[in-house]
């Protein structure tokens, strides 16, 4: 097995059960799909990029369309992945892969839903017990009538 993690390219030791850099455990690296998934940005930035792979202002050009998108910057580092496997001593690739995990390190982090606010659960607390007390009033309202 390779000792360099087919996920984020970093060289790890053989005794290490995981990548250390993006987690990926040792025992699924032979069955990692390193196939990149298509993207609409970033596929025709990709094919000029690879049309003269040593210009570094198209390599720029596709860093800089992923700077706010956790799903580009992903697809991006598959692809730099890629020709690092293939080529571990790409300088291009390298230096791409090193300014993306920067930029993914700078993110914040995928925004969990936090649901309703203090202020919307007591609001909806209150509304509940009006409604309560108004269907309370209305049927004793109804017994005194028929009592």
């Amino acid at each position: 097995m390779s000792d360099v993690c087919p996920k984020c390219c970093r060289p790890a030791g053989a005794a290490e059960a995981a990548c250390p850099r993006c987690g990926l455990l040792r025992t699924r690296w032979a069955d990692f799909d390193a196939q990149p998934v298509r993207h609409p940005v970033l596929d025709p930035l990709w094919e000029h990029a690879e049309a003269n792979w040593q210009d570094e202002g198209r390599h720029q050009a596709l860093v800089a369309a992923v700077t706010a998108d956790w799903t580009a910057l992903s697809a991006l580092s598959q692809r730099y992945g890629a020709v690092l496997r293939r080529n571990p001593e790409d300088a291009m690739a390298r230096a791409a892969m090193d300014q993306l995990i920067q930029i993914a390190l700078l993110l914040p982090g995928p925004r969990r839903d936090p649901g309703p606010t203090r202020a919307a659960r007591l609001l909806r607390a209150l509304l509940v017990a009006m409604l309560f007390a108004a269907l309370l009033g209305m049927l004793l309202s109804l017994g005194r009538k028929l009592g």
